[in-house]
């Protein structure tokens, strides 16, 4: 598909724009677990304050609420925690029912308040 350079040049652009995360053992390090557990609360805080939602009203609110949905799949696109974290932080019931609920969703972002799907459009590029 082209000359021994091009592959050279090819080989050395994709090694400069590999992500630093790609050994595998930096993802299951302790460092990489905190920063992905800062990370998924800092989400969890601001996709809270765009859906006008304090954590005290998640409580009242079933684990299919479309907005909780829409946080938790942001946050499993952009962090590594588990689905059981997930249901702990937006009173999901289960790490089961996380997961099925993202499967379902798919997500019908036309349903969820306009500052919230804008939060999540500039976050989830």
């Amino acid at each position: 598909w082209g000359t021994q350079e091009f592959a050279e040049k090819m080989l050395a652009l994709a090694a400069r724009l590999a992500p630093a995360t790609g050994n595998r053992n930096y993802r299951s390090s302790p460092l990489r677990k905190a920063h992905d557990t800062r990370e998924a609360e800092r989400l969890l805080a601001e996709g809270l304050a765009s859906a006008g939602l304090t954590s005290g009203d998640l409580e009242a609110l079933p684990g299919s609420d479309a907005r909780k949905v829409a946080i938790a799949g942001l946050i499993r696109r952009r962090c590594m925690v588990a689905n059981g974290w997930l249901a702990e932080r937006l009173k999901m019931s289960s790490a089961a029912n996380v997961s099925q609920q993202l499967r379902r969703a798919a997500a019908d972002r036309a349903k969820l308040p306009k500052p919230l799907r804008e939060f999540i459009a500039r976050t989830d590029l």
